[in-house]
């Protein structure tokens, strides 16, 4: 669930997760905050960070919470590069400054939960931007739980158009001399565990259901991609990139058979926690 800094995640959708005996994966983001990063910093968020902290006290179970999500977009107001706060003044975000605003977020959340079990996940879009590595926003393994990719197929829907590209494209990357996301995020953290926090496809430019079933395929070769172990679908749009799972009944179908129930990457709490705490 992507949730603002200033809208903890509720009580009734947090139970819901509970009931299902899951684990509920928590994007926070603060782009409602002006000036996201330095506000955290300087410590003007403390207030909505201690409003999240009693929402987990309160939820009493473990959380995954992902801070900064695609942090390496300088389109997000807490990402990369320059910005224009809603009062006009300009602000720059450096790599160093959102690394400290990630581990500012751990610690001020950490302090108040105690020993609760949550979870943090790193999760850039992927993307170097003004010769700057995606790579330069880990804030370190003291601080990351579970590491996570974006991957999807937008093909002729993107501006500039992309082809069709399926999932071991996505994370080895088009070009062979070059790694490609899945090697550089391993090789940040080779022991962590890994997710796709969100994938999907287009129907525009090839088949989805046929992408879906060789999505699944490739996940699951433990030779080829042996540190993912969780994904999450994104059932959403991108721009003009409509991802929705419910683009045709066929995508549907093929989605639920591909990452259903029955899906290894289907997992229930005490399997999250024990791949964790052991890697197995």
């Amino acid at each position: 669930q992507y949730s603002t800094i200033e809208t903890p995640p509720s009580a009734a959708w947090l139970s819901t997760a509970r009931s299902r005996n899951e684990i509920p994966l928590l994007s926070l983001d603060p782009s409602d905050l002006p000036d996201p990063v330095h506000t955290i910093l300087s410590g003007g968020a403390d207030r909505e960070l201690a409003a999240w902290g009693k929402a987990i006290v309160s939820f009493g179970s473990p959380v995954m919470i992902a801070p900064l999500t695609d942090m390496d977009v300088t389109g997000n107001t807490y990402g990369l590069g320059d910005h224009v706060a809603p009062d006009g003044h300009t602000y720059t975000n450096s790599a160093a400054d959102i690394v400290a605003a990630f581990r500012e977020i751990h610690d001020r959340i950490v302090a108040q939960v105690g020993q609760l079990h949550v979870l943090w996940v790193f999760n850039p879009r992927g993307t170097d931007t003004a010769g700057v590595a995606w790579e330069s926003f880990y804030p370190g393994d003291q601080y990351v739980d579970w590491l996570a990719l974006d991957a999807f197929n937008v093909a002729g829907t993107s501006t500039p158009p992309r082809p069709w590209e399926s999932m071991s494209v996505l994370l080895n990357g088009s070009d062979p001399s070059a790694s490609g996301p899945y090697a550089r995020m391993t090789k940040l953290s080779p022991s962590k565990p890994m997710m796709l926090a969100a994938f999907g496809s287009v129907e525009a430019g090839g088949d989805k259901a046929a992408w879906f079933h060789e999505a699944a395929g490739d996940l699951a070769n433990r030779q080829m991609f042996p540190a993912i172990r969780a994904v999450v679908s994104f059932d959403g749009t991108i721009g003009a990139s409509d991802m929705h799972l419910s683009t045709s009944p066929a995508a549907l179908a093929a989605a639920r058979s591909a990452f259903g129930v029955t899906s290894p990457f289907c997992m229930n709490k005490a399997q999250v926690l024990k791949l964790t705490d052991t890697g197995e």
